[in-house]
């Protein structure tokens, strides 16, 4: 069934990797594409990956624990202006919904894993940092979608920028929103909602989110 798939999947596979990259890395196909992913890129979108290992990133591979992201489609949307940065070893699982908004930009670095149904939606930068894991059902955005006009005149910031640092572990259900800043090595809990900066080595926890007890490290 895998190889089937990965032939179903090809002609994707193979459209997007030769309409971002130079010949002499497209032929290599770094990036998979499944074949259950819907494309909408704008020509002055960008992609930026300088690995030429095969199927190095791997986007709609996989179907998640407990087959959550198997009778999902997933979508791919690079408007104009936006980035996706890629690095090696990225598994995102089936079901995700990554979208760069006109002048946004989402960065993937390296050896991370991304379980079923992802919303990444970035207006102004998203980036992950290397050696992390997200869980099922996660939410990031770095944009409120609405402006909030107060009555004294003033009105809310509309974006901001989402880090998680190096060797975080997000778990299921968990929404995270702009201004979140993330250090290296913390774990957020499951169906929390994070919306502020963060030091390293902390296990995040609640509704809004806060710092539970400083954790010495985890275990993949």
């Amino acid at each position: 069934m895998k190889i089937l798939r990965i032939v179903m999947s090809l002609p994707k596979t193979i459209y997007f990797n030769f309409k971002y990259f130079p010949f002499s890395q497209a032929i290599h196909l770094p990036v998979y594409i499944d074949y259950s992913t819907k494309l909408k890129l704008n020509k002055k979108s960008k992609v930026k990956l300088n690995e030429k290992k095969l199927f190095t990133v791997r986007l709609g591979y996989g179907n998640g624990s407990f087959e959550l992201g198997r009778k999902n489609k997933s979508f791919l949307c690079l408007k104009e202006n936006s980035i996706l940065e890629l690095n090696k070893s990225i598994n995102i699982d089936r079901g995700f919904r990554i979208i760069a908004n006109g002048g946004g930009s989402i960065k993937f670095s390296n050896n991370i894993y991304c379980n079923a149904n992802l919303i990444c939606a970035a207006s102004k930068t998203i980036e992950i940092g290397d050696h992390s894991l997200v869980g099922w059902n996660v939410m990031m955005t770095d944009a409120d979608g609405h402006k909030i006009n107060y009555a004294d005149g003033h009105n809310n910031i509309n974006d901001d920028i989402i880090h998680i640092g190096t060797h975080c572990w997000i778990a299921s259900n968990v929404t995270i929103l702009k201004g979140t800043f993330l250090e290296n090595d913390c774990v957020v809990s499951c169906s929390s909602l994070v919306s502020k900066k963060f030091e390293n080595h902390q296990l995040i926890g609640g509704i809004p989110a806060k710092s539970i007890k400083s954790i010495a490290g985890w275990e993949e």
